[in-house]
């Protein structure tokens, strides 16, 4: 879940990820793949789109967490799967541990969605986020900014500010 929530990767590109996909010199995942289940049996295809091939750039702390669990894998080739599991799985241990937790039910696809919001409220550019996470257009990216509801405080108080320096 953290390297979704760092990556805003989909989930088949999760699933799909191999060791040797990570670059550990550079802190840098290549994304060249996806895991679909076609007729009952998962298959390693090309991600979704054009767009979806492509390098990002992790932090070093999720990249040590990476680390610390391919270590804890004896055995684990460079061509192996990183994460050995399904789709429903994944969805599985996420419903149980929200459950668990008391809060209200997420999909997988909310990581994603909250890496994206939170790139939008740091600032970074819709080309830039749109190109991080694979979209085809900004226009895509540009739909998470709904999120904000109170961006227009936020923009009126900053001319405020710019206001009071011209003064």
């Amino acid at each position: 879940f953290e390297t979704l929530y760092f990556t805003g990767l989909r989930k088949g590109e999760l699933l799909a990820l191999t060791v040797s996909d990570i670059d550990f010199d550079r802190n840098i995942i290549s994304i060249t793949k996806s895991l679909q289940v076609i007729k009952r049996k998962m298959v390693i295809t090309s991600p979704k789109t054009k767009m979806s091939v492509r390098k990002i750039r992790i932090n070093s702390g999720l990249a040590e967490e990476l680390k610390e669990y391919i270590a804890s894998r004896p055995g684990l080739k460079d061509d192996d799967r990183l994460f050995f599991i399904t789709k429903e799985y994944l969805n599985r241990i996420l419903k149980k541990g929200t459950k668990k937790a008391k809060l209200n039910p997420i999909t997988i696809h909310c990581f994603r969605h909250s890496h994206i919001t939170n790139l939008i409220s740091a600032g970074y550019s819709p080309a830039d986020i749109a190109k991080r996470v694979g979209h085809e257009s900004i226009y895509i990216t540009l739909h998470y900014s709904h999120a904000f509801k109170n961006v227009e405080d936020n923009i009126a108080d900053s001319l405020d500010t710019i206001m009071e320096g011209l003064e």
